[in-house]
């Protein structure tokens, strides 16, 4: 974390002069001695989380609009899907308003969206309505959770900042999970949704700790929005996610087809959100203190070992172990591409454009391994999984070899 004055901040931005060098010393992140101040971090950090709120308690939300509504399942997961392209959508105008506009105001436009959405789903009788309430939600989401990853890209030592930011976000994400159902059967959806409103009203008080001014940005040359290495490391991130969703999409299905009881896959899933939370843990101790590349390399390794175990595993041991391990190597990998992301773009739009990205990676890593499952059986689905992770190795790899611009 960053102990500085925030005077400094707004006068002279959160990047420094720098010479063009390859993306080789991942050890020293590009940020300069004029990076966030710690509760600019936190400040960001808390709108972020913010942000995924909904995404955290989707799966909970579409039971509850199928029943609520009386909708069909596939209509429920219309909205969730729609919920999730609409975060897109905000990441991608984010990227175009930060040019323009300070972090405050772009905040305030996102919650300001995100308020009305929520209030505008408590108020949805019909399907329609709460589509088009979830469209507008999602996109003021898709913006604040930008900004606040473009924030911590900018700090020191970004990798670390961004485990901080993950462990954070996965006791959130497990905690709602585990109490929105009984939260829905005592107060229902309604006022679920005006809480919600409630507390991105109280979020805009937080924006007073953002800058007023447009954030620094620097140039990637000839007007394009990523440089070469950043537009690299995008393509590893969504490699990797496509690898990591084509098998995290199946893993019950997976259970079932190896014999291993349904209480037992229910256990394992339990028992994957710890495995998760001392991963984000350990990423946060190990950022900045090794090659995040050649870290991430080698928990690609055990990964594939964990999916090799996970696909021959007939015993409930066996498949809870390697299924634990599969998801913390993920948890432990993410902050460090996170890491090699943000020194690849010194500016933070590449960083700020990662959540579009690895939601995109996640929904065609699904959508590949339900094609590859229909033709080929679940062990494609491994097959994917390892060809993607190599590949998105290969992204990072050659992304050092692309000299990073010097920022103005």
């Amino acid at each position: 974390m960053i102990v500085a004055a925030r005077a400094p901040l707004l006068a002279n931005g959160v990047l420094g002069n720098r010479p063009s060098r390859p993306l080789n010393a991942l050890a020293a992140p590009l940020a300069s001695t004029h990076s966030p101040t710690r509760s600019l971090l936190l400040a960001a950090g808390s709108l972020g989380l913010m942000a995924t709120v909904i995404a955290a308690i989707l799966p909970v939300l579409v039971g509850a609009w199928q029943s609520g509504l009386r909708i069909s399942a596939d209509q429920a997961g219309y909205v969730a899907a729609a919920e999730l392209f609409a975060q897109v959508m905000g990441t991608l105008l984010f990227l175009r308003m930060e040019r323009l506009l300070a972090w405050r105001r772009c905040a305030v436009l996102g919650l300001v969206l995100m308020l009305a959405g929520n209030l505008g789903s408590a108020a949805s009788d019909a399907l329609p309505a709460l589509l088009a309430s979830r469209l507008v939600a999602g996109m003021g989401g898709g913006i604040v959770r930008a900004l606040a990853m473009n924030c911590l890209a900018r700090a020191r030592n970004p990798g670390r900042a961004f485990a901080l930011y993950a462990s954070a976000q996965v006791l959130l994400a497990g905690s709602l999970t585990a109490a929105m159902p009984g939260i829905l059967a005592s107060v229902g959806l309604r006022v679920a949704f005006v809480v919600l409103a409630s507390a991105c009203a109280l979020a805009l008080l937080l924006v007073s700790r953002l800058p007023a001014r447009p954030a620094p940005v620097a140039e990637t040359g000839h007007g394009r929005l990523f440089a070469p290495a950043a537009l690299l490391c995008l393509v590893g991130l969504f490699l990797f996610f496509v690898g990591q969703a084509a098998v995290w999409t199946y893993l019950v299905p997976l259970g079932a087809a190896l014999g291993i009881s349904s209480r037992a896959v229910g256990a394992t899933l339990t028992a994957l959100n710890f495995a998760g939370l001392v991963g984000t843990l350990g990423a946060g101790m190990l950022a900045g203190r090794a090659s995040a590349l050649a870290l991430v390399a080698a928990l690609m390794g055990l990964t594939l070992s964990a999916v090799l175990v996970l696909f021959h595993a007939h015993e409930a041991m066996p498949f809870a172990l390697a299924a634990c391990l599969f998801y913390f190597c993920w948890c432990v990998s993410f902050p460090l591409q996170f890491a090699l992301i943000a020194e690849s773009d010194g500016s933070g739009r590449a960083a700020a454009a990662a959540p579009a990205v690895d939601g995109l990676g996640l929904a065609c890593g699904a959508a590949l391994g339900g094609a590859l499952i229909a033709r080929a059986g679940l062990p494609a689905t491994g097959l994917l999984c390892a060809v993607a992770g190599v590949a998105s190795i290969a992204a990072y790899v050659f992304a050092r070899t692309i000299p990073v611009r010097a920022s103005p």
